[in-house]
């Protein structure tokens, strides 16, 4: 690393303009990898993590690096009444919800759903017309994916409905 002082809010700023995913960010991460591992940003107040260890660190470290104050550079300092999804709980609720959940996501029942999504991107591939931009692709690329989890929910559901009772999904 250099002796110069790093900006590192202009350094991460770009990681929170939607328009840095529509290009290649992948420059920028390497950048931040090699230059500010561990950087702040003052623009949102927060800290940006960009080292495969680091980010591993960082998630088995419930006590000094909580999720229940948002998962999503837009949600930093949330204060929710109750948590909008299990990724926003940590450790003990987050262990329990995720006991609940993870036998739905065996690799038998994702392979069970891989036919169905493979059905619903080919239609949706076949609706684009050859070299034509389309300001609603992406949300209809969505609509693949706001389907999914729906699907998962009820396969959990149905196999733990007569084994544990209801299953309440966060």
């Amino acid at each position: 690393m250099s002796s110069l002082q790093i900006d590192e809010t202009a350094l991460t700023d770009p990681l929170l303009d939607p328009d840095t995913y529509a290009g290649d960010p992948f420059p920028l991460y390497a950048r931040l990898r090699a230059e500010a591992p561990v950087a702040r940003n003052d623009t949102l107040g927060l800290w940006m993590v960009s080292r495969h260890d680091d980010v591993v660190a960082v998630s088995r470290d419930p006590e000094s690096f909580c999720s229940s104050k948002g998962i999503m550079t837009f949600e930093i300092g949330a204060e929710y009444a109750t948590p909008p999804t299990m990724m926003h709980t940590d450790p003990p609720d987050h262990t329990r919800y995720r006991t609940l959940v993870q036998p739905g996501f065996r690799p038998s029942y994702m392979r069970a759903l891989e036919p169905g999504i493979r059905a619903r991107a080919r239609a949706l591939v076949d609706t684009i017309e050859a070299g034509v931009h389309g300001d609603n692709l992406v949300s209809q690329w969505f609509e693949i994916f706001d389907q999914q989890p729906a699907e998962l929910f009820i396969i959990i559901h149905h196999q733990h409905a007569t084994r544990a009772g209801t299953l309440i999904c966060v």
